[in-house]
C-alpha cells in the first residue's frame, strides 16, 4: 500500500455506476492524479510541484462537473482505495444520484410562429 495520501473524488452517473479520480502528494514531493473507475484507480500521472496551481484548477473544475469528496485515502498496488482509519467511510460506488427534473419547455409558447427563430 502506498504511503501517499490521497484526496478522492467521486462522480456517480445516474445510472449508478461511477468513476473516480485522486490527488496525492508523495514522498518524493511530486503530485500523483490517478483516476479510473470507482474501486479501480489504475491510471497514473505525476506531476511536479511547480503544478499545483494547475492542479487546484482541475479539481475546482471536477466539482464544478459534479464530482463529490469522497474522503482521504491510500491506494494500495493494485490501485483499490483504501480507507484512512479514523476517517469516516465512503459510499458505497453505485449509490445513486437525485434524478433531475425534465424541464417543460411548453411554457414558453409564445404562440407567434417564429418567435425563437
Amino acid at each position: 500500500m502506498s504511503a501517499t495520501v490521497y484526496a478522492l473524488y467521486r462522480y456517480t452517473f445516474p445510472d449508478g455506476h461511477a468513476k473516480e479520480w485522486a490527488l496525492g502528494e508523495r514522498a518524493d514531493c511530486h503530485l500523483e492524479v490517478r483516476w479510473g473507475h470507482a474501486g479501480r484507480l489504475v491510471q497514473c500521472e505525476v506531476y511536479p510541484v511547480a503544478r499545483r496551481a494547475d492542479l487546484a484548477r482541475r479539481v475546482a473544475a471536477k466539482i464544478r462537473k459534479g464530482y463529490v469528496a469522497a474522503g482521504r485515502v491510500h491506494i494500495d498496488g493494485s490501485g483499490r482505495p483504501v480507507a484512512i482509519v479514523g476517517t469516516p467511510p465512503r459510499p458505497p460506488a453505485t449509490s445513486p444520484r437525485a434524478p433531475v427534473p425534465r424541464i417543460d419547455l411548453s411554457a414558453l409558447d409564445t404562440g407567434a410562429a417564429d418567435y425563437w427563430f
